[in-house]
């Protein structure tokens, strides 16, 4: 989250125009579900697109932080 949130969507909205920095939580959606690639794909993008929103919504990382922690637990759990 560190990384995906913290830093590259910033770093992907800072690069874009105003009226385009709605996008930077997808982009970096599609960065982190490719960095996931070969264990989930389209799940990791899911993740990505909610964690990156909870972001942009919520100013911090802490929102983000959580909705993974609970995707990692729900996996866990699920022994999948």
């Amino acid at each position: 989250e560190y990384f995906f949130r913290g830093w590259l969507q910033r770093a992907i909205e800072a690069d874009l125009p105003a009226n385009k920095q709605h996008w930077a939580f997808a982009i970096g959606a599609s960065a982190f579900a490719l960095a996931h690639f070969g264990t989930y794909g389209i799940p990791q993008l899911v993740l990505g697109l909610l964690a990156g929103w909870l972001f942009a919504r919520g100013k911090g990382l802490w929102p983000s932080i959580l909705a993974h922690a609970a995707h990692n637990a729900v996996v866990l759990c699920l022994g999948s």
